[in-house]
């Protein structure tokens, strides 16, 4: 979603207890059944801006229920994290308002985004971040029966 930008379209997320929803793509997971850590970790196309989802104004499971549903994508389940996680790893996290035209179901006011810019050309780095997230993280704070 972040293709063509050079930036968040919002302000930083100033408090540290504000919930950050990440959903976890299925091809995304250990061996050992648990959400990799590639789901902390931006990829080319993200240009450096991992997209979240901000709980002030969607809640784990709704944050489930609009990627899947409205989004069309897919999703085992939703990993839950504090600002406070993203802000200790050196990252900022931002409001991300995602606008289209008006009553498209794609517009997403709750739309956040963890910004790796300043890491993208450390490879080490980038993939040290996404495995203390992942442990941080821990297990889904919504997970579908189904999955």
């Amino acid at each position: 979603m972040a293709e063509g930008r050079t930036g968040p379209r919002g302000p930083e997320i100033a408090d540290d207890g504000v919930a950050l929803h990440r959903q976890v793509h299925p091809s995304w997971w250990t061996q050992d059944g648990r959400p990799s850590s590639q789901n902390f970790r931006p990829t080319p196309k993200d240009r450096g801006l991992l997209s979240l989802a901000d709980g002030r104004s969607r809640s784990a499971r709704a944050a489930f229920e609009f990627h899947t549903g409205t989004l069309g994508l897919r999703s085992l389940g939703t990993l839950t994290l504090p600002a406070a996680a993203w802000r200790s790893r050196g990252l900022s996290v931002h409001e991300d308002a995602l606008r289209t035209a008006d009553g498209d179901p794609h517009d997403d006011p709750a739309h956040a985004v963890a910004d790796y810019r300043g890491v993208m050309d450390d490879d080490k780095k980038k993939r040290r971040i996404s495995q203390d997230l992942q442990r941080v993280a821990g297990g889904f704070s919504y997970q579908p029966a189904a999955a």
